[in-house]
């Protein structure tokens, strides 16, 4: 940025003045940035629609207290923009299948019909894949949890590449209360319980100051063995393309020795809980699920009695809380009735009036 402000200054004070200026403060403060950021604070936004930036942790795999990560749904000029949409224009009418002469409806959106009914079914939507861009099919199929709830299972494998990639979300309303699960994991038969994470829950094992913010690892519906062997995937460099990009920093050239140690030190308590064993000898340690939606499960081994080693409590949603999951601004309550009853207010007026 400072170059390229450099080089055109000059030429641009010909052209506008003005706006030369402007340009030649803002490198003034650019440079002094640079030269003492230790006085000069500032924040630096990154907005990508596309969710392929990324500023390194320093403190990874802990929490970065200086880095604040908020994901949010693209909208539909975002969408048109990336490629990941038509244009509205292209799309009117292309969805709409006129009935034949006799008024009968379309053997295909017959058959489109008799799909959405059967809550079985595998669907299938056609795509491109996010890594070579090759034509790969994403499949969706809707399951019911016991004892917990209706969840949709996605899932893409692209033959070209080899990459795969699943993800969970939870059906049904949105719960009024957060819920926390805390696990005494004690067993190798504790590892084989069935987790649901949703992409809103975090994740912390205390004893190995192990956490997994909100949104890590998106949603998943596996073991608790599996999770704990996939956040070990991703953080050692091995998982899909390289590992998680905040370990490529910690293994690579431009990490130091004192990096590379705490990591490697880390990786090491992970794998003792993978184990639950440390120096031979079986450790167990806690398991704290904390989802604000009440949208993750752990399966219960007792069910549907109590289950000694587990414990499930619900709690009410702060406003801060509330407000990174845009609940705040949604009317639940008496929607209508204000309108309703203005309405009736100005017609009463009016009829006083005359």
């Amino acid at each position: 940025m400072l170059r390229g402000g450099g080089v055109y200054s000059p030429r641009l004070q010909l052209i506008d003045e003005e706006v030369h200026d402007k340009v030649a403060a803002v490198i003034r403060t650019l440079r002094s940035y640079v030269a003492d950021p230790a006085s000069n604070h500032f924040t630096v936004i990154l907005d990508d629609p596309a969710g392929n930036s990324y500023i390194e942790s320093l403190l990874a795999p802990a929490p970065d207290p200086q880095i604040q990560t908020r994901h949010y749904l693209r909208s539909r000029e975002m969408d048109e923009a990336l490629g990941l949409a038509a244009p509205a224009d292209s799309e009117e009418g292309a969805g709409e299948q006129p009935a034949d002469a006799s008024g009968a409806v379309p053997a295909s959106q017959a058959a489109e019909q008799e799909d959405d009914e059967d809550d079985f079914k595998v669907h299938i939507f056609p795509g491109n894949c996010s890594r070579c861009n090759a034509p790969s099919d994403t499949r969706m199929h809707i399951m019911d949890i016991p004892y917990f709830k209706e969840v949709v299972i996605m899932a893409t494998d692209c033959e070209s590449c080899g990459y795969k990639s699943n993800e969970v979300k939870a059906g049904g309303p949105i719960s009024t209360k957060g819920k926390r699960i805390i696990l005494k994991v004690e067993d190798e038969e504790d590892l084989s319980r069935d987790i649901l994470k949703s992409e809103t829950c975090g994740f912390r094992i205390p004893e190995i100051e192990l956490e997994l913010t909100p949104g890590t690892l998106g949603g998943r519906f596996t073991t608790l063995e599996g999770l704990l062997r996939q956040v070990y995937d991703e953080l050692s460099g091995v998982g899909g393309a390289g590992g998680a990009a905040g370990s490529r920093f910690a293994v690579g050239d431009s990490a130091d020795d004192t990096r590379k140690a705490a990591l490697s030190k880390f990786l090491k308590k992970l794998q003792s809980a993978i184990d639950i064993e440390v120096d031979g000898v079986k450790k167990g340690y806690t398991l704290i699920l904390d989802d604000p939606l009440a949208n993750s499960y752990l399966q219960n081994l007792y069910a549907p009695d109590d289950d000694p080693n587990m414990t499930v409590e619900w709690y009410e949603r702060t406003f801060e809380q509330n407000e990174f999951l845009g609940l705040n601004d949604v009317v639940l309550e008496h929607y209508g009735e204000g309108e309703g009853q203005g309405e009736t207010a100005g017609q009463e007026a009016s009829e006083h009036k005359s």
